[in-house]
């Protein structure tokens, strides 16, 4: 293929992904079966983050799906995959203020700093809560 049909496509390319993450028309298609694309796509990442981190759903109840289409449209699917979505997810929760309460010590856990050896700090800071969380082990 030519360079200049290869440079047509991954625009039109480009601009298809747009359409469907950005949930704009885009001129040519169809509009109808573009929002129902859009849908299934977001229902999908929607699911790959439940599966890997069942824990939202259950705690987060009937609006995990509303605060998921929020998070989804402020946020592309990170290259990382799935795993990596799901923490962004939970960063978007803490910092939006939504993350439920039960939840904050394994976010201060998975986020924290830790110290070498025999002792850790864990201090995160976010406009919705502020914590100190320290933890010792004795050798």
């Amino acid at each position: 293929m030519p360079s200049e049909s290869r440079r047509r496509l991954a625009s039109k390319q480009a601009q298809l992904m747009q359409a469907l993450t950005d949930d704009k028309p885009m001129q040519g298609f169809d509009v109808n079966r573009l929002h129902v694309t859009a849908i299934s796509l977001q229902q999908k990442r929607l699911r790959t983050v439940e599966r890997v981190h069942p824990c939202l759903n259950s705690a987060l109840g009937e609006s995990f799906e509303e605060l998921f289409a929020e998070y989804a449209k402020k946020h592309p699917i990170p290259a990382a995959g799935p795993l990596a979505d799901g923490k962004a997810f939970i960063e978007y929760l803490a910092e939006s203020g939504n993350l439920p309460a039960h939840m904050w010590r394994g976010y201060f856990l998975s986020t924290g700093w830790r110290t070498p050896r025999y002792w850790w700090l864990f201090l995160k800071s976010t406009r919705a809560c502020s914590a100190l969380l320290i933890a010792f082990q004795a050798r």
